[in-house]
């Protein structure tokens, strides 16, 4: 009894973390049960290539099933065939191997496999918000840690974190790789950084944030101070561990060589889903619907949030911030296009921070009315089959 109390007193906190995931949980489940049995809707329209086969139907509006939808199915091909090339059009190669490859370690239990899925995504987006409470509390001690959890859970493409997608497990890697980088434990750090990479191609993104934290480079004048007292072993250090981050795409485009004959195979498959460099992606831009104009101005929304989470990050922040929240902005653009931004900033978790400071509780309340106003429009957006991110 005694161990018991020493637990819930040491972990408090954190147990106060889960029952808010718990019960965001919970409700978020409810409306997807609600979108999914009460509303039948017509095709999509936000693009040209949206069409009935993406709808929801019978057969996956079970309480499982709603957690499948559009790259959760790819993933899920992964799982039951591995990576498979036909020579042209769509494939799951461009999907990266650590979700797929935990969701088939844990059906080896038995567990169905798209349960499985879904249980690392509550698994990650638990131990996530954790670990961005322990963030805020040790390095931000001027924003409330708790709203900073909660302003995660209601940001509106946060559905991702809860179905069969990457999402939440690589914020889990990331905001915990952040955690160990900030607190010294660089070894944890670069090990974690390896999983993201590993998870995604924007796991990349956190090679210069481990450079400048490994160097002591929290700001720009601390550059021309590193400079000055410059420890060149110190720096081939930082370099190569910063190279460990790089090795996730690196171990499985030299994979796909051995098995495709073609080590650049990803970024031609990106092609055919309509990303690429000095790739611009015209589906975006032809207006057949007023469902197109609509998806646009919440994409050009996410757009400019991430510029302001930026700047915010550069002038409050840290360095590695904003070198963090500048890869994903790049990495966007020179995709060609702004489809799925929304879920793409979803995993910076600087945003958070920034809506998390603002002092003004009117203001606050309103932009919290609006999240969750618009998460329970990605909810819905999702479970029926349209196009959410």
């Amino acid at each position: 009894m005694n161990s018991f109390k020493s637990f819930f007193s040491r972990n408090r906190e954190s147990l106060k973390v889960a029952g808010l995931v718990l019960i965001w949980l919970c409700i978020s489940t409810l409306l997807m049960v609600i979108a999914a049995n009460r509303l039948y809707v017509n095709p999509d329209q936000a693009y040209s290539w949206m069409n009935s086969s993406f709808l929801a139907n019978d057969a996956n509006k079970t309480l499982l099933m709603m957690h499948v939808r559009m790259d959760s199915v790819w993933y899920l091909s992964i799982v039951n065939n591995g990576y498979v090339y036909t020579g042209s059009g769509l494939s799951n190669i461009v999907f990266f191997p650590l979700y797929p490859t935990l969701i088939k370690i844990v059906s080896l239990f038995g567990v169905d496999k798209i349960l499985a899925g879904i249980l690392i995504s509550f698994t990650s987006i638990v131990f996530s918000s954790i670990f961005l409470m322990k963030l805020v509390d040790k390095f931000h001690k001027t924003i409330n840690k708790m709203e900073a959890v909660f302003i995660m859970l209601i940001f509106p493409t946060a559905i991702f974190f809860r179905v069969v997608y990457t999402e939440a497990l690589f914020f889990l890697l990331v905001i915990s790789f952040f955690y160990f980088l900030l607190s010294k434990k660089y070894s944890l750090a670069l090990i974690l950084g390896l999983l993201a990479s590993f998870t995604r191609l924007t796991g990349i993104a956190l090679i210069v944030p481990f450079f400048l934290e490994y160097m002591g480079i929290l700001s720009v004048k601390d550059i021309y101070t590193t400079i000055k007292n410059i420890q060149i072993k110190r720096v081939m250090k930082g370099i190569l561990g910063s190279l460990v981050i790089s090795l996730g795409p690196i171990i499985l485009w030299t994979y796909f060589l051995f098995r495709f004959g073609d080590f650049f195979l990803f970024t031609k498959v990106e092609q055919a889903w309509g990303r690429g460099v000095g790739l611009i992606n015209l589906d975006h831009f032809i207006f057949i619907s007023s469902s197109l104009y609509a998806n646009l101005a919440l994409d050009i929304c996410g757009l400019l949030l991430l510029i302001i989470t930026l700047i915010y990050s550069f002038k409050k922040l840290r360095l590695s911030y904003f070198a963090y929240c500048l890869f994903i902005l790049l990495s966007i653009i020179y995709s060609g296009t702004l489809m799925s931004i929304n879920r793409y900033i979803l995993v910076l978790f600087p945003i958070y921070l920034m809506i998390g400071s603002i002092k003004s509780t009117n203001i606050k309340n309103l932009i919290f009315y609006a999240l969750i106003s618009l998460q329970m429009l990605y909810i819905i957006l999702f479970v029926v089959g349209y196009w959410a991110g």
